[in-house]
């Protein structure tokens, strides 16, 4: 005959957040005699259950003689407070140690929070530029919905930029899940700035405040070439006297940190009317036209403003002054512009 027994005789799930499901236990059915134990049902009441599939363990609807298979058991409670229950094994015999004892309390979820990558130290940062994005990840170990995520920084200095390339965490955050904040330094002025993030949300966060620290720094530039001489015959019909000419002014970031800030050429002085910034070859700043609109440049990074020097009849001859401008972080820079009409 079969010979059947399940151990333990108890489980004890103790504390699981409503709403989620305890990790799984496991019973064991021996069968000791010398026939096959053949199982009638498995009874066990909510919220303890047995998964179902694979899950569930390997007893299946007989257990051969001198073997042993497993029932896996989970609790998953709906309410608040203390739950025992049982689970019962039926068959062609008798099964020792059937029913189970089952217990567990069901509790609050709670959301534990942290804050990971920090302190943040960004370094030197060129003045009117931003820096590259670093990341902090918050992560929430507990078994509550972090909600009410809130950031708050210290200095408008430091910033999360916008839309997606800010990170993945919004206002709330699963139990059990992490998320990313990136986080940018723009400095108006030379100097240090340190400063915090503040993290919080509807549970303290670990580790929030996290520090944040960078220094603003004055870019060197140069601009050349300083002065510009040519003429040209007075509006000039076509190529009877060859093409208006040009002058390429390059704006060089000499610096150790990227110069931001540029601004697109603008000439001045008596006969700014008479020359003119040439859209498609020239780099530095936005203006309609360009090719490329640069606004920034990497330590060793050129732009360029490409100056027209056409007189017009309306106009005397002789030499015409004017001035190409360039701001930018590190300043205001001019080059002399000399052209004699003919």
């Amino acid at each position: 005959i079969a010979i059947a027994s399940v151990t333990p005789t108890s489980l004890a799930f103790g504390s699981v957040a409503t709403g989620t499901t305890s990790g799984t236990q496991t019973l064991t059915v021996s069968n000791t005699g010398g026939a096959s134990f053949t199982f009638t049902a498995v009874t066990v009441t909510a919220p303890f259950s047995r998964p179902a599939g694979a899950a569930g363990g390997t007893c299946g609807a007989t257990l051969t003689a001198g073997s042993t298979c497993t029932i896996n058991v989970v609790f998953s409670p709906t309410a608040n407070g203390l739950v025992n229950s049982t689970l019962a094994i039926t068959g062609n015999v008798a099964v020792t140690g059937s029913p189970v004892a089952l217990s567990g309390t069901g509790v609050t979820p709670v959301p534990v929070a942290s804050v990971t990558g920090g302190p943040l130290a960004f370094g030197n940062v060129g003045v009117s530029s931003t820096s590259a994005a670093q990341t902090l990840t918050l992560h929430n170990t507990g078994t509550g919905t972090l909600t009410g995520i809130t950031l708050t920084f210290g200095s408008p200095r430091y910033s999360r930029p916008a839309g997606a390339v800010g990170g993945t965490c919004s206002t709330t955050l699963a139990a059990g899940t992490t998320c990313t904040i990136n986080v940018v330094f723009s400095p108006t002025a030379p100097g240090l700035v340190s400063s915090i993030l503040a993290i919080t949300g509807n549970v303290t966060v670990t580790n929030s405040p996290v520090a944040l620290t960078g220094t603003g720094v004055v870019p060197t530039v140069t601009f050349t070439p300083p002065t510009w001489s040519t003429s040209q015959v007075r509006n000039c019909p076509g190529f009877l006297c060859g093409i208006d000419p040009i002058q390429a002014f390059t704006l060089t970031n000499t610096g150790t940190v990227t110069l931001g800030g540029i601004t697109q050429g603008v000439l001045g002085g008596t006969n700014a009317s008479e020359f003119s910034v040439v859209p498609l070859l020239s780099t530095c700043g936005t203006a309609t036209g360009q090719l490329l609109n640069l606004t920034t440049l990497a330590p060793g990074a050129t732009c360029t403003i490409t100056v027209q020097f056409k007189p017009l009849t309306a106009q005397t001859t002789g030499v015409k002054t004017a001035t190409i401008s360039v701001t930018d972080a590190a300043g205001t820079q001019s080059s002399t512009l000399n052209g004699t009409a003919r």
